[in-house]
């Protein structure tokens, strides 16, 4: 971390990620020839977690909601998205 956009980069804390930063200054997995060596195994297990609560639920949207939008890096809802989870009934055919 570069203290020009960190006070104290070497010391531990924990609530420097409450705070917004400058755009570009933090990479949790790095970037160029010196980057995450576990971040394929991250980005898979992401994938897995995702794909897995897409099996298992239904996802429903509040139909009452409306997008308020912001930009940062992308386009970010301001108040987040409601949104409902119902597990799925298990289909004995399959």
């Amino acid at each position: 971390m570069d203290s020009k956009y960190f006070s104290e980069p070497y010391k531990f804390k924990l609530d420097r990620w409450n705070e917004k930063h400058t755009q570009g200054t933090f990479f949790p997995f790095s970037l160029g020839a010196r980057d995450c060596i576990g971040k394929d195994l991250a980005m898979k297990e992401a994938k897995m977690a995702i794909a897995t609560l897409l099996k298992n639920f239904d996802f429903e949207f509040d139909p009452s909601w409306k997008l308020k939008k912001t930009t940062q890096l992308s386009v970010i809802p301001v108040n987040g998205v409601p949104v409902t989870a119902r597990r799925r009934v298990a289909n004995p055919q399959c």
